[in-house]
């Protein structure tokens, strides 16, 4: 494909997003019917490039083992959300900030705890930003191979753009209960764009390769072709890995960030015990007609099954469906980026910046700490 157009379109993209965010601070809605929503669709900030791609890749290696990245959190939603509720009632009622406050709460505020949550969210943090900025670099070389300025400078040019976007609506001023409704806006725009992008490759996959829903099944349920997703497998290594993914959705910075402290309506609880499950639903059936129909004709030449997403399009010369697909992919790896980035610079500069003020004794004008603050969680984003 023609790397300037692709090039063109990110920018585009990214110019969106601007729009939507600023749009999103100015006319900040209540508690109504779209607020539920939005809040619903944000949670899908869980879903990020390894989400995107990886996952039909490891359904072609490792079969059915993809699903407990969507089974995990999809069960906690659906059977566990009084716990769910439960967590928002704690973190509203004490105007929690993070996960490391939550758990520094929970244990006699302890602020030793808090700060070794905060470090070890950081280790983990930091290599995940690593790989979607990677991810967005290996899939522009897939899509503009031969593109003089390849992938390195797009992921450079994306974590440009996603720095002065977290800078202007995450940290531009200090906000009552640290809320962020334009970051909120654009998630679920980009949570929008992940679904429409992965089915749409999805159902070229089914109806143009696998010839409809019974060339699929017939592959799935047909041992002799070899297709890992042909063997159902549910042992220990399928239930470990629901398990972890249950945990990381309750668990993980950004989404302790966007459930708990950006969301915590019981309206909004409501709305996301069933949409966020469909959604996950959703996104886990559309990797099913990629994984088998990119096995089909694209393994033999040994591609990567990782690119199969852009892969089936590029090679069918639907340019316009593999730069939707590319762009979908970019929507995980910002929509990830942005909210850990927010996350971690609050939980920096409340469980080790603060804490430290206090401890050290020095007298900070409120104003004056206000702005300490603010240039601390700029300077970690």
């Amino acid at each position: 494909m023609n790397g300037p157009l692709i090039g063109l379109s990110l920018a585009a993209y990214m110019a969106l997003l601007f729009v939507v965010a600023w749009q999103g601070d100015r006319k900040a809605s209540g508690e109504g019917p779209a607020q539920a929503v939005t809040q619903a669709l944000s949670l899908a900030v869980y879903c990020t490039t390894w989400t995107f791609f990886g996952a039909v890749g490891t359904a072609s290696l490792n079969g059915w083992l993809y699903l407990p990245i969507y089974l995990g959190p999809a069960l906690v939603y659906l059977l566990g959300w009084k716990l769910i509720r439960r967590i928002a009632e704690i973190s509203r009622g004490h105007h929690l900030t993070s996960i490391a406050d939550f758990l520094a709460a929970r244990f006699g505020h302890n602020a030793a705890l808090g700060a070794l949550a905060t470090g070890l969210c950081l280790c983990a943090t930091l290599p995940y930003i690593a790989l979607q900025l990677r991810a967005v670099e290996s899939t522009f070389q897939v899509l503009a191979p031969t593109t003089t300025a390849g992938g390195l400078e797009t992921a450079f040019g994306i974590a440009a753009v996603m720095l002065v976007f977290s800078l202007m609506f995450g940290a531009r001023h200090l906000s009552r209960g640290e809320k962020h409704p334009g970051v909120v806006r654009v998630i679920a725009l980009e949570s929008v764009l992940k679904l429409v992008a992965l089915v749409a490759v999805a159902w070229f996959a089914l109806t143009q390769v696998l010839e409809g829903p019974a060339g699929l099944w017939e592959e799935l349920t047909d041992t002799s072709r070899g297709h890992a997703l042909s063997q159902l497998e549910m042992g220990a290594e399928f239930w470990t890995f629901t398990l972890l993914s249950a945990c990381a959705i309750v668990l993980l910075p950004r989404q302790f960030h966007i459930a708990m402290v950006e969301h915590s309506t019981e309206r909004g609880l409501r709305t996301a015990r069933w949409l966020f499950p469909l959604y996950l639903l959703l996104l886990s059936l559309a990797v099913l007609p990629i994984s088998v129909a990119g096995d089909n004709e694209l393994a033999a030449n040994g591609h990567d099954p990782d690119r199969y997403v852009l892969l089936l399009p590029l090679a069918a010369g639907q340019d316009g469906l593999a730069l939707l697909a590319y762009l979908g992919g970019v929507a995980a790896a910002t929509g990830m980026v942005i909210v850990s980035a927010l996350a971690m610079s609050i939980m920096i500069s409340n469980e080790w910046v603060l804490p430290w003020l206090l401890r050290s004794g020095q007298n900070v004008r409120t104003r004056r700490l206000d702005a300490l603050i603010l240039n601390i969680r700029r300077s970690v984003i």
